[in-house]
């Protein structure tokens, strides 16, 4: 299994399109691409099993106005068929230290309230809900902000001390 930064060259749009499930999943995954691998503003990292992409993560750098070495993943996903296997745990712990290499010292995560599973996911990374946000995304659709601080030499930090 590797875990690293991708380049403009890697091909991805699969991936992106087999975890949208959306009814115009190919052009949705074309735009994310070209964001996610040509926008200077995300930084992108996926992990390999053999061939294949199993795991893809963005974080995005200085994502809010007025905020100094902050960071959102915005997005995270692994295939399907390679879930239960820690690779989302092992991805987040690689942006993390990536994160913290750059300079970030927080990052958060924006997810449903209604996805226990992504929720559950984020309190186990050790992110900390910061706010709800009503009617994000939609009306009557509601999210959580989750975050964690990251120091710069790249150990996450929990409410009590280095995570391990």
């Amino acid at each position: 299994m590797e875990t690293r930064p991708l380049e403009k060259s890697d091909d991805i749009k699969d991936l992106v399109m087999s975890l949208l499930g959306d009814v115009d999943a190919g052009k949705v995954a074309d735009e994310l691409v070209l964001s996610f691998l040509h926008d200077d503003h995300y930084h992108a990292f996926g992990t390999k099993q053999g061939d294949h992409s199993a795991a893809f993560a963005a974080m995005k750098c200085d994502p809010f106005e007025g905020a100094n070495e902050v960071g959102e993943i915005v997005f995270l996903a692994v295939e399907p068929l390679q879930r239960k296997k820690h690779l989302g745990r092992g991805l987040v712990r690689f942006v993390e230290d990536y994160a913290g290499k750059q300079g970030i010292r927080k990052l958060y995560v924006i997810t449903g309230v209604d996805n226990i599973g992504a929720v559950c996911f984020w309190i186990q990374q050790g992110y900390s809900f910061e706010a709800r946000m009503r009617d994000f995304t939609l009306p009557g659709i509601d999210n959580y902000y989750m975050g964690k601080t990251i120091r710069c030499c790249g150990t996450a930090v929990g409410r009590y001390g280095p995570l391990r």
